[in-house]
């Protein structure tokens, strides 16, 4: 019986060994002189059709990391504009200190020392939100738990080292200021 009497659609599915795009060709033409008059649509690879159907995840997730970068930068500056705004602010102070005695490695464990509480105000108060708001994403977490544990970490990493980048040029700088000079400072 002839295929252009058959109703609907039909699916033909080849495994074929080596490149499938090579083999595409060979497959129409068999169909076309099987008979001519059948139309074939959507002739591709599994592959192909997996990253056509994939795409529109792929885009979200790209999408979604360069927020994360965005914010992960954002987050820098900020933080880099608050611990100098601070360092100022503490100026006379940490000319004082050097005046007493405290060595340049004093001050910029000081600073730093203050980037790493502010770090960690920040994970403990994020941890537990971004815990909480997975419930959001859940439809997003292909293979990944609401406690994933190496997820937290990495972030609370990358906020660690972040904070250190961010406040170790304030603090170097506090550091290079000679005490009577700071002391005079208002």
């Amino acid at each position: 019986e002839p295929l252009a009497k058959v109703r609907g659609s039909a699916t033909v599915v080849a495994r074929v060994t080596g490149q499938p795009e090579a083999i595409l060709g060979l497959l129409l033409q068999t169909a076309a002189a099987v008979d001519p008059d059948v139309p074939v649509a959507n002739a591709s690879s599994v592959m192909a059709q997996f990253v056509e159907s994939a795409g529109r995840q792929v885009f979200t997730m790209r999408l979604l990391i360069a927020f994360a970068a965005l914010a992960v930068g954002l987050a820098a500056v900020g933080l880099y504009g608050v611990l100098r705004h601070v360092v100022g602010q503490r100026t006379r102070e940490l000319g004082i200190r050097m005046a007493l005695g405290a060595t340049d490695r004093d001050i910029v464990k000081l600073i730093l020392g203050a980037g790493a509480l502010t770090a960690s105000v920040g994970v403990a108060l994020g941890a537990p939100l971004a815990y909480g708001g997975t419930w959001l994403l859940r439809s997003q977490l292909f293979g990944v738990s609401r406690a994933d544990f190496l997820t937290y970490t990495i972030a609370a990493v990358i906020l660690g080292l972040v904070t250190f980048v961010a406040a170790y040029t304030p603090a170097r700088r506090a550091a290079r200021v000679h005490s009577a000079d700071a002391i005079r400072t208002e």
